[in-house]
């Protein structure tokens, strides 16, 4: 007589036999989620009454999934079957649409004609279908050397992780700050060159999926401030120029945003909110210091640079830029070089401080 049913499971403590290896492999052996699968089984023994198939780490009654008779071709499902299940007559599993849930350890079970049982063993890993990650981030605007940047690469399931920067592999500095599950990105003191898109990819043996780019800005500045002009002669850091002619100044800096500006005629404010300042018709009365101060709005940082002008035929003294730098309420005055016109260094005879603006004016 043939066991039926569960009946037959009492017999596998008193029976189990050391017979041949029975293998079980997975086809295909990186199954995606949504495949079908197959758990292919070698090197069963002849002669066989039944199987019973286990999905879990023991021969236990819950984590059954099937039992089949060899002779009639019965399959009774069992408590861990899912409803894709379907046993083989050489004894393989056929998992339809095979899910997440789906990974794990399998055991077959088999009885033949002495009542004597073996057991194979074997592993399935179904993989996700990846959805595009999303990068997170503490903020898409920082200011150099004073933020941090924190990057998440958002994945619901364990992935290979991978960062690319604006296509390409990460700066040095920033690939120093990514976290052992590579998930995640901690770059102190933000620098300017570090500037641009962002993207992760998630990946597994599967599926492979890239983040939209996220783009990051940094501002900095402003720094190394000048005031150039258009051609005219020019002695040291003063500029001559011929009574009833005109001069443009224009007030130039390294800045991210564009600063704002502020032109001063020896102290006094001048109604001129742009990087240049047109003088018309030289006269004595437009003589003097003339001072360019620009503030970035982001950085809270200030500096300035000034050029005194004179009309022709008269002496010049030379001239040194200052320039002030404001952050979180501290001042910090910084003597900086002079530029003009054609970038040569000023002179270092006869230097003297340019009185700075009247307050209100920065």
């Amino acid at each position: 007589m043939v066991p039926t049913g569960y009946s037959w499971l009492l017999l596998s403590a008193a029976f189990l036999s050391a017979g041949a290896e029975i293998s079980i492999t997975p086809e295909p052996a990186q199954p995606a989620e949504g495949d079908n699968l197959t758990l292919a089984v070698r090197g069963l023994p002849g002669e066989l009454l039944a199987y019973n198939w286990y999905a879990g780490p023991t021969l236990s009654l819950a984590y059954l999934v099937a039992s089949y008779i060899v002779s009639t071709g019965d399959e009774t499902p069992g408590p861990a079957h899912t409803g894709r299940e379907v046993v083989r007559p050489d004894g393989s599993l056929d998992i339809q649409g095979a899910l997440m849930g789906h990974s794990g350890t399998y055991i077959l079970q088999t009885l033949n004609r002495q009542f004597q049982t073996e057991v194979g063993y074997g592993h399935v890993q179904v993989y996700e279908m990846l959805a595009q990650p999303v990068v997170m981030a503490n903020s898409t605007a920082l200011v150099e050397h004073r933020d941090t940047l924190h990057l998440l690469c958002s994945s619901p399931s364990p992935v290979e992780v991978r960062w690319f920067f604006n296509g390409g592999a990460l700066p040095i500095a920033v690939r120093l700050g990514v976290s052992p599950d590579g998930r995640e990105i901690t770059r102190r003191g933000i620098r300017r060159e570090e500037a641009g898109a962002y993207q992760c990819e998630v990946r597994n043996p599967v599926s492979v999926s890239r983040s939209e780019p996220i783009n990051l800005t940094v501002y900095y500045g402003p720094e190394r401030v000048a005031i150039l002009q258009d051609s005219t002669a020019r002695t040291g850091c003063t500029i001559k120029v011929d009574f009833n002619t005109s001069l443009t100044l224009w007030c130039v800096s390294r800045s991210c945003p564009a600063p704002e500006y502020l032109w001063t005629l020896n102290g006094r404010a001048l109604k001129n909110g742009q990087d240049h300042l047109n003088i018309t018709s030289m006269t004595a009365s437009q003589e003097g210091t003339y001072t360019c101060i620009v503030k970035n709005p982001k950085t809270l940082l200030s500096g300035s640079a000034s050029v005194v002008v004179k009309l022709s035929g008269q002496d010049g003294g030379g001239c040194r830029g200052v320039q002030t730098v404001t952050l979180q309420g501290k001042t910090e005055t910084l003597e900086v070089e002079l530029q003009v016109a054609l970038d040569l260094p000023p002179s270092h005879e006869d230097q003297r401080h340019v009185p700075e603006p009247e307050p209100g004016t920065g």
